[in-house]
């Protein structure tokens, strides 16, 4: 099992997780949040398609980190602060995840330091 730890200025947090398996490795990605890049001071303050947008692209960093993409992706866990936010959030989804979509679930709830999405996932990564 290998841990990675992209943003160094959480402590005690792995962004994934990967657990090697018969045919291939499941990288299982802690929630990321929509804060752009690395940035330590948690700005939320961005319109809603651009921490979507955010949050999709710190999920394609982990994964990256990982050895995995987007469209490695077999399940995804989406939280939406609230769910009439959902027709904007599959507007930028769609950019990244494309017409395959993995299992995908959808939870409305109250996210961390005023986060209106979070996505958590799991990817498998085929041995080369």
């Amino acid at each position: 099992m290998t841990l990675f730890v992209p943003n160094p200025h959480v402590k005690s947090y792995s962004d994934a997780t990967v657990v090697p398996v018969g045919a291939g490795a499941l990288v299982f990605v802690a929630g990321q949040l929509g804060v752009p890049g690395e940035a330590a001071s948690n700005d939320l303050s961005l319109p809603f398609e651009d921490e979507v947008t955010a949050c999709f692209r710190n999920l394609e960093a982990v994964l990256g980190k990982s050895g995995a993409t987007v469209r490695q992706l077999v399940r995804t866990d989406t939280f939406l602060s609230d769910l009439s936010l959902y027709p904007l959030f599959a507007k930028v989804r769609s950019q990244f995840i494309g017409e395959d979509p993995p299992a995908s679930t959808l939870v409305e709830a109250t996210l961390l330091k005023g986060a209106r999405v979070e996505i958590a996932a799991v990817a498998f990564v085929p041995k080369a």
